[in-house]
């Protein structure tokens, strides 16, 4: 289960198995970084990429994603957790930066940052969870139909669907584990 919020982060389940078999952590950034370029693409008119449109005009640059994927994050055994203080506007800014030098328009800097998201989790799953046979996406990426493509190209051999097609909506599939929590408190 592949929650993308601002911090995008899995929870591994394999079929039939212990509830101590089951583990989570951040896979890195999801919607943040997204939001940020989108927020410098439009000169602050839009504050998210709303249907994916702007990343879905642009063209990502793989060479600076590949770079990105450098981040010492990404290569730390979970369990990890990571926020703002990684990927946040700082960060945001340097890749906006970096995708300008590279002559980059402000929809392929989008699109850039939405593989980029794409990309570290497949990565994460790769390096962490092992294969996986279907992603079941939920949180504000969940409405990006950009970035759940692009994670269905990086993810070729699994089923991406959202958790709304099990009858979990996406975006209340956490504060459905809060109640499930407190009930069982």
């Amino acid at each position: 289960v592949q929650n993308i919020g601002g911090i995008a982060n899995v929870t591994a389940l394999q079929g039939g198995c212990a509830p101590e078999a089951v583990f989570a952590f951040d896979t890195g950034p999801g919607n943040m970084l997204i939001d940020d370029a989108t927020l410098r693409a439009t000169d602050g008119a839009q504050v998210f990429d709303r249907d994916g449109r702007l990343g879905a005009a642009g063209r990502p640059d793989d060479a600076l994603i590949a770079g990105l994927m450098r981040h010492p994050y990404f290569a730390l055994p979970p369990p990890k957790t990571t926020g703002r203080e990684q990927f946040g506007r700082q960060f945001g800014a340097d890749v906006w930066e970096r995708g300008r030098g590279r002559g980059l328009s402000p929809e392929d800097i989008v699109a850039t940052v939405t593989k980029l998201t794409a990309v570290s989790i497949a990565d994460a799953y790769t390096r962490y969870v092992g294969a996986v046979d279907e992603v079941v996406l939920c949180g504000g990426g969940a409405d990006n139909p950009t970035l759940v493509r692009m994670i269905g190209a990086a993810l070729p051999g699994a089923r991406v669907l959202r958790s709304d097609d099990l009858g979990v909506p996406a975006d209340a599939k956490e504060a459905i584990a809060f109640a499930v929590l407190a009930y069982e408190t």
